[in-house]
């Protein structure tokens, strides 16, 4: 079945010809050097029929167009996906969307250190569905678990309260499925390839399916392109908030930073958040949450909250960034 387009725009945050945010000036107009984001688009065409899979650790290869491991032909009514690729294309102008971090997330979800799993319920026909999804547990065989919090996990990473999946109520119409915001937050953290330190930690608020496609009999959501490359099926929105990125550490490599400083300036300055002001920063945060959700300012306007967080606009400080990101996901078992 062809994929579906993006249905509506998309109001997303931009940014300056140096990378930084713009906003508005002091009078309240539209900041001249943003140039407003282009909304992300699913493609349209059917996926391939001819991908060669490969399997990086010298196990059995994948099969369909996204290299599934384990067909979903007898799970229509609740077919088990997780993440196998990863684009994120807002906060603009962040290391969030670099080449650095990216290559960090992608290469984890190919090994599955990082495991965000997708289970669509009670989709035996159009109607209702439960998205529930989440981090997940590998095992040793090659199935995956949503955290059990039975203590069985050196790393605590089966945390039900932190780690825990969210239920998210939503729709399918065909192969087609959209989602409500969850109202509260997810946590996924992504291992090292010896699982035993947390590289990285994303912690989404309000986190939404914008459109989604099932393929190969629901095995799918995308295709495989090449080696490391993959053709995304399906849009997703969340919040990142600061506080919690001030807390939250990234660690790779010769990097280690805070997810506050590798999103709103630079990977290599852990302090950036905290050694400069929030209208100083590289990347401004663009959203506004607090206890009932959060909201986006429309794209190159501040019209819920002021970027800078200096109320030169006489609206409330932004405290978070809003995440847009489209991904391929892949056939999986989940065994609770």
């Amino acid at each position: 079945m062809a994929m579906i387009a993006l249905a509506g725009a998309l109001s997303v945050g931009c940014g300056d010809d140096d990378g930084t945010s713009g906003g508005m000036d002091g009078g309240g107009q539209a900041d001249a050097g943003c140039t407003p984001m282009t909304p992300p688009m699913l493609p349209t065409e059917d996926p391939p029929t001819d991908v060669t899979c490969t399997a990086p650790d010298g196990g059995t290869p994948g099969m369909g167009p996204c290299c599934y491991v384990d067909s979903q032909s007898d799970a229509q009514d609740a077919p088990e996906l997780r993440l196998r690729y990863l684009e994120i294309s807002a906060p603009e102008g962040s290391q969030l969307t670099g080449p650095v971090l990216l290559g960090v997330l992608n290469g984890a979800l190919e090994k599955g250190t990082f495991a965000w799993l997708i289970r669509v319920e009670g989709a035996d026909g159009d109607g209702e569905v439960t998205v529930r999804t989440g981090f997940g547990v590998k095992a040793d065989d090659g199935t995956y678990a949503f955290p059990t919090g039975d203590g069985s996990d050196p790393l605590g990473v089966d945390d039900v309260e932190r780690y825990g999946p969210a239920e998210i109520p939503g729709t399918i119409t065909g192969e087609r499925v959209v989602t409500e915001r969850h109202t509260g937050s997810v946590v996924v953290p992504v291992l090292n390839e010896a699982e035993t330190d947390v590289q990285l930690e994303l912690e989404l608020r309000n986190i939404q399916v914008i459109e989604g496609e099932l393929n190969s009999e629901r095995s799918c959501v995308g295709w495989q392109q090449g080696r490391g490359r993959f053709q995304t099926g399906a849009i997703l929105d969340g919040f990142i908030e600061v506080a919690s990125a001030r807390e939250g550490m990234v660690v790779s490599g010769p990097v280690m930073t805070t997810v506050c400083a590798a999103i709103a300036g630079l990977l290599t300055q852990a302090d950036y958040c905290e050694v400069n002001p929030q209208s100083a920063w590289m990347t401004q945060p663009d959203s506004l949450c607090d206890a009932s959700g959060c909201t986006a300012n429309a794209s190159c306007e501040e019209d819920v909250c002021d970027r800078g967080g200096d109320s030169t606009t006489g609206l409330p400080a932004c405290n978070a960034w809003r995440l847009v990101a489209q991904f391929a996901a892949q056939g999986i078992e989940i065994t609770n």
